[in-house]
């Protein structure tokens, strides 16, 4: 089926950002606009933090009825999406957590080279705050994204560097753990917080939390309800793909839908299993294009982090790329800005002088 012009650009102009990758071909990214770049990562991940818990505190301290216009407008300006899990806790969505995660593995990766506790407690604070907005997503694909490239820094590390410095390795990992539990004690402080009203409870967050390590929930019966379907339609053109705006239709449990559309019939160009997404609409050459694409930077990055000791840049933006690929296996975060910005980010990163790879303090 041919798509409209309109449906196809609206689905796949996304793509375009990619267009960024021209310029940055052709140059040598400075000290200083990299140092610019890097202050805009985290400072974007920290008001992203900020705004995920300050709308965890509003859904926990005020009564439903006046949260009606709040929670359109979270809607429709795309900010975030909010879902209420439990009597007494939300779930606080939004697509740029994704800088977060970012901002996680560069927290993770600065500490383990950077000395100093007052150097070091900024870190922790940055990564502190970045873990409450991820655990606070409640998004399952962060979570795998984070646990995957968490563990390939460490190994990483340890590889190349902790095996020689086993005590600063062990102080190291042992703030990680710190950060972790300060981070859960940040969000439970949100939700027991007396004033005005308390309507969260700490009892609703573990309620929630245990349903999302679970494998019943209404997200991942869709899910697996939308892969034989994508099959189907993939095998119709797997070379050439069906194009921008291609649409499936489903069985979906999304409650949202079912409530207008009770059999839960669902047709959409709009779909999660990101991989054979870019097959259905690229064909076979997309998802290995990306595929090759992101191998090629993280092996430089990673040569660039064996070859320079103290480059902890490169060893954060490697879980950076590493988790966003994770992720798509089951969430496309490949084809929004943020994921390829990640992507743009690494690539320029592959290209720093090496004055910059060595300075420990960089931004």
């Amino acid at each position: 089926m041919l798509q409209s012009a309109g449906v196809a650009f609206q689905d796949g102009n996304a793509y375009l950002y990619l267009a960024y990758l021209a310029p940055l071909l052709s140059i040598v990214p400075s000290r200083e606009i990299f140092s610019l770049w890097l202050k805009n990562i985290l400072a974007a991940a920290v008001y992203v933090a900020l705004l995920s818990l300050g709308t965890l505190y509003v859904f926990t301290h005020f009564p439903a009825w006046m949260l009606v216009k709040t929670y359109a407008f979270l809607r429709d300006t795309r900010t975030a999406e909010i879902t209420q899990m439990h009597p007494s806790f939300y779930r606080v969505f939004l697509q740029a957590q994704l800088v977060s995660l970012l901002a996680v593995f560069l927290s993770v990766s600065k500490m383990f080279f950077s000395e100093g506790k007052k150097k070091n407690r900024i870190w922790i604070i940055l990564l502190t705050l970045s873990t409450s907005a991820i655990i606070l997503s409640l998004s399952r694909s962060f979570w795998l994204g984070a646990g995957v490239a968490g563990l390939f820094i460490l190994f990483a590390w340890f590889f190349n560097y902790g095996r020689s410095n086993f005590k600063r390795s062990t102080k190291t990992i042992g703030k990680f753990i710190m950060a972790g539990i300060l981070s859960v004690v940040l969000l439970g402080g949100i939700v027991l917080f007396p004033w005005p009203y308390q309507t969260g409870s700490i009892e609703g967050f573990g309620s929630v939390f245990a349903s999302r390590t679970g494998s019943g929930d209404v997200a991942i019966t869709s899910r697996w309800n939308l892969l034989e379907p994508m099959w189907t339609e993939i095998k119709k053109a797997p070379v050439i793909g069906s194009g921008f705006g291609h649409e499936i239709t489903y069985i979906s449990d999304d409650p949202r839908i079912r409530a207008e559309f009770p059999d839960g019939v669902w047709r959409t160009y709009s779909v999660e299993w990101g991989y054979l997404e870019l097959w259905l609409k690229m064909g076979i050459l997309g998802p290995l294009s990306l595929i090759i694409l992101g191998g090629v930077i993280v092996f430089r990055l990673y040569k660039q982090f064996h070859s320079n000791a103290g480059d902890w840049i490169s060893l954060g933006l490697i879980g950076g790329v590493i988790s966003l690929y994770v992720m798509h296996v089951f969430s496309p975060y490949l084809n929004h800005p943020l994921g390829l910005g990640i992507l743009l980010v690494g690539y320029a990163a592959t290209k720093l002088p090496n004055t910059l790879k060595h300075s420990n303090n960089p931004i």
